[in-house]
């Protein structure tokens, strides 16, 4: 009797078999390589994706993948903007009324699954929950609630959020550390013995924080019933879910709140999923370690071995080009059958040294000049830039010599943004094809061969190559209060200067006073500029060298209106500027290629003898140079202006 009513199960099994859950995937994009987005969906095996595509970036996307479907909403979107809430929510909103899911996942360009797809698809049905991100309560502890109540209660740029940053501040002590709970960034104080003095501080600030916080004062919509909650950015959901997260993200009293915070996307997406009452697993992403600013580092081929230990599904952050060793590291050992892997270049390609490009920025008169510095490059690329007005002097002409068009004005001087760097790092990234720029002066010398020096960039675990001077300290900040505080023309740069000449002097009235404008000031500039707020100033050498990628976000951050508005403040030639972003933290830095007297006069150091490069002589001081007309604030925002062309 038991076996007929076995063999019965059996067959309504067969006539009934159990439907595969189905994924569906999430992206967003804006300025990423589409080789690098068709990779990433070259390895999700034919599921479904839905992108959405900022096109005001990059006008001329196209992805040709038939699994492609591009929401019909394109929000203008960067980093930390309620814009980047709105580009995710079209996504999910398109997958929900276009396509039949039970899951749903977010990915970014920079992503790639660590293992393929059906055994992720077979992990879901095994594991009942609803979704998928690593959610932290922030009232659930002191150390969430002083990490995170700065962004959660203020609006961003106002002085109830300054008020609680600087809480957050004495609360972590001046040597916090940096520490990765999950996918998260977040600060620990890591002090061995406090005080007294210290532990009032930070019941002090913790007070401060629980007061400002209060929805009285906030106008936050939390409650006893709906708590506060920060999470990883990238998420699952199943389609329950997605269309809680879309129900809530509608109100307006949502809406209206959150898109007024500092980087809404950690804290929209986890306070309506941490308060769905749905089950929530932690999220299936690698988050690489993150950098000084909390953002994530890139991928290298070193970081392979510990990635195929990982438990986990998804990682990031991976290099922007596609045949970066990383990714192809990672393809060729967990996708050897994919069309991603199909597609990879051949081996005696992937295995060349990277590509080195160099960059100048020259005056009409120096022009003579460059074509001494391209044979020194054993034909390597030399890009050039001529600043200033062309006076009608010949340009060199030689096999590797390329020329920036010269939509930009600016130039090495103290009365302007150093807009031609810029245009020549723009030039370089959107039309010249390269691994590593390395930027130098004319009258550089090559001391050993360049192909040694490829190999030294391939083999070196630093992503920018720079001198630089950070004025964290107060002593370096109060050398060069002039330089970084005002304008020269401004009615503040006598007494900064006065006091910049007194400050560190040998005790007395005036050093103490001295000191005390400087601290003013520090303290002020991020109040005033916002270009400043979470950054450290530094002034650097622009004679530094950076893997594509950095050269992407140099000119993405050094376009933002925010810093162009502070950049023509003070009238900088670049050293602030360039010197501040390659400094920040988001990169690995190293040893400055060039070596320059003037450099090492500058960083107070001694100069180093194994250099790749050093001058031959001393270049022509500004005062000598043509005059190159100031650059408008307007003409340097290039990332909105019309594509170059080689």
């Amino acid at each position: 009797m038991d076996r007929p009513m076995a063999q019965a199960s059996d067959d309504r099994a067969a006539a009934n078999p159990r439907r595969r859950l189905r994924v569906v995937f999430g992206m967003t994009s804006a300025t990423e390589r589409p080789e690098a987005i068709e990779q990433l969906i070259d390895l999700l095996g034919g599921r479904p994706v839905v992108l959405h595509h900022d096109f005001t970036k990059q006008p001329g996307l196209r992805i040709d993948r038939p699994n492609v479907h591009f929401t019909a909403e394109s929000h203008v979107t960067g980093w930390g903007t309620w814009a980047l809430c709105q580009a995710v929510l079209s996504t999910i909103r398109h997958a929900v009324d276009h396509l039949e899911f039970d899951y749903f996942q977010l990915l970014s360009p920079s992503c790639l699954p660590l293992r393929p797809i059906d055994e992720f698809e077979a992990s879901l049905e095994a594991r009942p929950f609803d979704g998928s991100m690593d959610l932290m309560d922030i009232r659930s502890n002191a150390d969430f609630l002083m990490n995170y109540g700065w962004r959660m209660y203020a609006p961003k740029g106002s002085v109830r959020q300054w008020i609680l940053r600087k809480a957050r501040s004495a609360y972590f002590g001046p040597d916090a550390e940096r520490v990765q709970p999950f996918g998260l960034s977040v600060l620990a104080d890591r002090r061995a013995a406090r005080g007294l003095g210290a532990d009032v501080y930070k019941r002090l600030a913790v007070a401060a924080v629980r007061t400002l916080s209060h929805p009285a004062i906030s106008r936050a919509p939390f409650s006893r019933d709906f708590r506060a909650f920060v999470g990883s950015f990238w998420f699952g959901a199943s389609r329950a879910l997605c269309e809680d997260l879309l129900r809530g993200a509608s109100d307006p009293r949502i809406v209206d709140y959150f898109s007024h915070l500092h980087i809404p996307d950690e804290l929209l997406f986890a306070t309506l999923a941490g308060n769905s009452g749905r089950r929530i697993a932690p999220a299936y992403h690698l988050i690489n370690t993150f950098n000084e600013r909390g953002s994530p580092r890139t991928f290298r081929a070193s970081d392979l071995p510990s990635l195929l230990a990982r438990d986990a599904w998804f990682a990031r952050k991976f290099p922007a080009s596609p045949d970066a060793p990383a990714r192809v590291g990672l393809i060729t050992a967990r996708h050897a059958g994919s069309p991603a892997a199909a597609a990879l270049p051949p081996q005696s390609v992937l295995a060349r040294p990277p590509k080195v490009v160099f960059g100048i920025c020259v005056y009409a008169g120096e022009l003579p000049a460059v074509a001494r510095l391209a044979e020194r490059l054993d034909g390597r690329l030399l890009v050039v830039h001529v600043l200033g007005r062309d006076a009608g002097e010949p340009r060199p002409q030689a096999p590797n010599i390329d020329y920036a068009p010269p939509s930009l004005a600016g130039g090495f001087r103290p009365t302007g943004l150093n807009a031609g760097l810029l245009q020549l790092l723009r030039y370089c990234v959107e039309c010249v094809e390269f691994d590593h720029l390395q930027l130098l002066p004319v009258n550089a010398q090559p001391q050993r061969p360049i192909e040694a020096f490829e190999r030294f960039v391939g083999e070196s675990s630093a992503e920018i190559h720079a001198r630089v001077t950070s004025l964290r300290n107060e002593a370096a900040f109060g050398r060069h209060l002039s330089r970084v505080c005002a304008s020269p023309r401004s009615g503040l740069a006598p007494l900064l200067r006065w006091a910049e000449s007194h400050h560190g002097s040998s005790g007395g009235l005036r050093a103490r006073a001295a000191g005390t404008v400087a601290r003013i000031a520090g303290t002020l500039l991020p109040l005033r500029y916002r270009a400043l707020r979470g950054l450290s100033l530094s002034i650097g050498s622009p004679t530094f060298g950076a893997s594509r990628d950095a050269c992407a976000y140099l000119v993405r951050y050094a376009t933002d209106r925010h810093w162009v508005r502070y950049a023509t403040a003070i009238d900088d030639d670049g050293a602030v500027l360039f010197g501040t972003l390659v400094n920040d933290g988001t990169f690995r830095m190293g040893p400055p290629i060039v070596e320059d007297v003037s450099d090492v006069r500058e960083a107070g150091g001694v100069a180093r003898v194994d250099a790749w490069f050093t001058l031959v002589e001393p270049r022509r001081s500004q005062d000598d140079a043509p005059v190159a007309p100031r650059a408008a604030s307007g003409r340097l925002v290039v990332a909105e202006s019309e594509p170059l062309a080689r």
